[in-house]
């Protein structure tokens, strides 16, 4: 009759070897089996935390940073943004569409000469804002607009701000202009957006793709269509404005007077709050372009 596996492999005719060196490993297999499972369990526990950690650690750093720029008659800024975004790019890793909305300036040629990923869409924001993001895998999506400027460390910012748990955000925002009362004006926006967690476009708004997804993208108006995002993703979670700043345009300001823009840019938000047409709207603010 055959006997177990565990006596054919101590029988010392088979093996040719005295059973005296199988007994220690029997003598070993016996300690194991009657060591706490508790014990073996905690080892196992401390063995393997750090290299968790260190999983999770890699996976929070390595969020994918999504950039979408909308584009319509911006040659005279498009080769500083687009120098920007190829560093942002080499550098971080970070994927870059742009997205042209029929521009007839010749600022279409040096987008799609730029080396950068780009398609067209209908003209206006919101559309091409989506359509751009509709392009990307990222886990989070940065909204910037063709002139304004980035901070040097804005991915590290925006990732930073997603790991501690935040849904989305936007940078401080400085007019590029010496004027004391435009730099009083740069002080309001982000003072008003800081208290309110509602930012404008002007200043490179960001969320992740599953907010962005959540709130079916940003409503088909022709104006606001930043605030009404904004106002939007606060009902998700937390909304952060980070300390970084953006630097953007001041050209509507200096060219039709910093004191007649601001009452307008008043006038116009008085109006989206009460609820007049942001159509209507939009007519006086393309106006002052």
């Amino acid at each position: 009759m055959r006997g177990s596996s565990e006596e054919r492999f101590g029988d010392s005719s088979a093996r040719g070897r005295p059973d005296e060196a199988i007994r220690p490993r029997r003598q070993h297999a016996a300690a194991i089996q009657r060591r706490p499972t508790g014990r073996i369990d905690d080892e196992l526990l401390r063995l393997l935390w750090p290299v968790a950690q260190t999983s999770q650690l890699i996976w929070r750093i390595g969020l994918r940073l999504n950039v979408v720029v909308p584009v319509h008659n911006e040659v005279a800024a498009l080769p500083e943004v687009l120098r920007r975004l190829r560093i942002l790019h080499e550098r971080s890793g970070v994927d870059v569409v742009l997205v042209d909305g029929s521009s007839d300036d010749g600022g279409g040629k040096l987008l799609r000469a730029s080396g950068l990923p780009c398609i067209s869409a209908p003209r206006g924001r919101a559309g091409q804002m989506n359509a751009g993001a509709g392009t990307g895998r990222g886990d989070v999506i940065l909204f910037l607009h063709a002139d304004t400027r980035l901070p040097q460390e804005a991915d590290v910012e925006i990732r930073a701000a997603i790991n501690a748990g935040a849904v989305g955000g936007f940078f401080r925002v400085r007019l590029d202009s010496r004027r004391p009362l435009l730099r009083l004006v740069s002080w309001m926006i982000t003072t008003r957006s800081g208290l309110t967690g509602v930012a404008t476009g002007d200043q490179a708004i960001f969320m992740t793709r599953e907010a962005f997804d959540q709130l079916g993208g940003f409503p088909p108006l022709p104006l606001f269509e930043d605030v009404e995002i904004c106002t939007r993703l606060r009902g998700l979670g937390k909304i952060v404005r980070l300390e970084g700043t953006v630097t953007t345009s001041a050209r509507r300001w200096e060219n039709h007077g910093p004191w007649r823009t601001i009452l307008l840019m008043w006038l116009l938000r008085a109006g989206y709050t009460i609820g007049l047409s942001p159509r209507v709207l939009a007519r006086y603010y393309e106006a002052t372009r």
